[in-house]
């Protein structure tokens, strides 16, 4: 059996019909993103400057910190859009063990097979991240999968972002960026309202020696505007005029 632990839209009481339509649209993201993005790179104990001089080449060093660093996704948008984040839960059930089983034995994506890791009971738990500087799109959509028993204990604010949750427990971690991944959605692109493809990654987080959750995340294109090298405002048009003010 697997149960839903949380309302989609916390604060709510959605009808059936929106329940339904919810629970389908989680299945696109899940279907279209997890198991349809095409893997790019995998760890293989290689150092992230030989991905990022190989594989990322044309990408700016932005967007490579984002993908590759080992900090908070959370603390990253809040700081690139001077906001803060919150999330939109769409989904957080408990995936029965045979059937989330051999649902990451019948897939090819990786990161399925670092989920099944996880002991059960499974937690799947979708997410939408906002920014508060662009409330009506979604920045970041992210899937992750926890052991029943470890959510309860340390996801205990589910309608705040997982680094929150760690950050106010004080929760010491590991987190290893294991794959990137690269695809189109259609279902992203009308959530997140911008084109693909998009950029992905997988990661896992390790408490005390022991696997605590497997994250999956993908990132709007709408990014673009805060990871660029010249920040709105500062361009060099301005620089030239505050030479030529100095100069008078």
């Amino acid at each position: 059996r697997e149960d839903t632990l949380a309302a989609p839209t916390p604060g709510t009481s959605p009808s059936s019909s929106s329940e339904e339509e919810e629970a389908e649209d989680s299945r696109l993201l899940l279907e279209e993103c997890v198991f349809g993005m095409e893997e790019v790179w995998a760890c293989r104990g290689e150092r992230p400057s030989a991905v990022s001089t190989h594989l990322m080449q044309n990408l700016s060093p932005a967007w490579k910190m984002t993908l590759l660093s080992d900090g908070s996704v959370t603390r990253h948008v809040e700081l690139l859009t001077g906001g803060d984040v919150s999330v939109r839960c769409l989904e957080m059930r408990t995936r029965a063990g045979g059937a989330f089983a051999g649902e990451c034995a019948a897939g090819s994506s990786r990161v399925m097979r670092d989920a099944v890791a996880i002991p059960g009971p499974v937690i799947q738990r979708q997410v939408l991240l906002y920014s508060e500087r662009e409330p009506e799109d979604p920045l970041v959509y992210a899937c992750s999968w926890w052991n029943k028993d470890k959510a309860e204990a340390f996801l205990t604010d589910v309608k705040s972002p997982i680094w929150v949750n760690l950050s106010d427990n004080k929760t010491e971690l590991f987190r290893e960026v294991k794959a990137l991944y690269k695809g189109h959605s259609a279902e992203l692109e009308r959530r997140m309202n911008v084109q693909g493809p998009f950029w992905a990654r997988h990661y896992c987080f390790w408490h005390g020696g022991e696997l605590l959750t497997v994250i999956f995340e993908a990132f709007s294109n709408r990014l673009d505007d805060y990871l660029s090298d010249t920040a709105p405002g500062c361009t060099l048009d301005d620089e030239d005029d505050d030479e030529e003010e100095g100069e008078a």
